[in-house]
């Protein structure tokens, strides 16, 4: 693999409408509070332009390219389950991270 100096970041459809979802909430709740979550998810996937390595493998995955990334947000943040090619990382699931999360 070549070094390269950006990553494409993707989000398959259900990621997507999870992240729509999440930010909704958040407005509902307080609209400071979403632009919070808004700065906390770029800010996530700005690393995966630019380091996807740095994310930890998945648990109980048999393939490298499963990893997850930890976004900081909130009591216990979010999850996001994603798969790393030659050219482009895609986001396949978020969530909210629980205690066993790590």
């Amino acid at each position: 693999m070549t070094r390269r100096d950006r990553w494409r970041v993707r989000l398959t459809a259900g990621a997507a409408a999870e992240l729509f979802r999440l930010f909704d909430a958040e407005v509902a709740r307080d609209l400071a509070s979403a632009r919070r979550l808004r700065a906390a998810m770029a800010g996530a996937f700005e690393t995966l332009e630019r380091m996807p390595f740095s994310a930890r493998a998945a648990r109980l995955a048999r393939r490298t390219t499963l990893r997850e990334l930890l976004v900081p947000y909130g009591r216990w943040g979010y999850l996001a389950l994603l798969e790393i090619d030659q050219s482009v990382v895609t986001v396949l699931k978020l969530r909210q991270r629980e205690a066993g999360d790590g």
